[in-house]
């Protein structure tokens, strides 16, 4: 049996009524007028009534049956039934279940185009693999008189000096150092270019020279392409020198003697000193810019000079 209690704030609870809210458990109304909640209707509690009974002594006590608390707020909405949701199918389940696809089949001429790649591609390997320089161990000679002869002292103490001295200045005009070391190909692209090259050795010579062939075939290659019309190679080969030149070459080179530049006897000894000073200036070295400078400094010689009378 279940019973309710209402009670008004505006009148004080008796001693019993206290009594039997200590006994019930109920909470004691809210007498304070200056809330405002106070007069919103509390909400119901629900008790049961035996326990307001007098205990009886030696009887057993009454099992109360309690309904279980629920989660969810007092006020709020009734909890629902929950939902156990299927695991999801992982990928091994779905490849199971369902039939694999296969792979389309490649036509013929699909695997024709793949070979014919395949082959570009081998034959891309092979040119990079050729064209590719191998490096080239330096392996140090002991020194000897062929070696210490490129570093000899070139004042014209002896024969071996003059020798020494020829060889300082040949090393010089190729761009190489005492002792030191150029590839080949370095060789003979300066070869293929004109410039002036010194081997040390047989050995070196030929492998430049081969490497100035392969940059002259590669340029008339282009050539061809580019005219539409085969051109030959340039011939890369060394014309022999003759006694004559030789020795205008020491005499220029070693001994330093510069042929005098021979004038008239009616010539001014000031054309003498101009073409010297020209001879030293690079910019006057180009045919014929020289002899323009000369006729032009006559020119204003025999200008200023004075007119004989008879």
């Amino acid at each position: 049996m279940r019973t309710t209690n209402r009670v008004n704030p505006k009148v004080r609870p008796t001693n019993s009524q206290s009594r039997n809210s200590k006994k019930t458990a109920i909470p004691p109304a809210n007498l304070n007028p200056t809330n405002a909640n106070s007069d919103r209707p509390r909400p119901r509690r629900v008790f049961d009534a035996r326990s307001l009974a007098a205990s009886q002594s030696g009887a057993q006590t009454a099992k109360i049956l309690r309904t279980p608390r629920t989660r969810t707020a007092r006020n709020g909405p009734p909890a629902r039934p929950r939902k156990f949701k299927t695991p999801a199918k992982t990928p091994s389940s779905r490849d199971r279940r369902t039939p694999r696809r296969r792979a389309p089949k490649q036509s013929d001429a699909e695997e024709g185009d793949d070979a014919q790649r395949m082959e570009i591609e081998k034959v891309y390997r092979e040119l990079a693999e050729d064209t590719k320089q191998a490096p080239a161990r330096y392996n140090p000679r002991q020194p000897d008189f062929s070696n210490l002869m490129e570093t000899w002292p070139s004042f014209p103490t002896g024969v071996t000096a003059h020798t020494a001295g020829v060889v300082e200045k040949l090393t010089s005009l190729s761009g190489r150092t005492p002792h030191g070391y150029v590839p080949p190909y370095e060789l003979g692209n300066r070869l293929f270019k004109g410039q002036y090259v010194r081997f040390v050795d047989a050995k070196e010579k030929s492998e430049a020279v081969a490497e100035a062939q392969r940059l002259s075939q590669q340029r008339a290659d282009e050539y061809s392409q580019r005219k539409g019309d085969l051109v030959e190679p340039e011939e890369i080969k060394f014309t022999p020198v003759g006694g004559e030149t030789k020795k205008a070459l020491i005499r220029t080179l070693v001994q330093g003697s510069y042929s005098e530049a021979r004038l008239a006897k009616d010539k001014s000894p000031i054309l003498q000193e101009v073409r010297r000073h020209l001879g030293n200036n690079e910019t006057y070295q180009t045919v014929g810019k020289s002899s323009q400078f000369t006729a032009k400094v006559e020119a204003l010689l025999a200008s200023s000079r004075p007119v004989k009378r008879a």
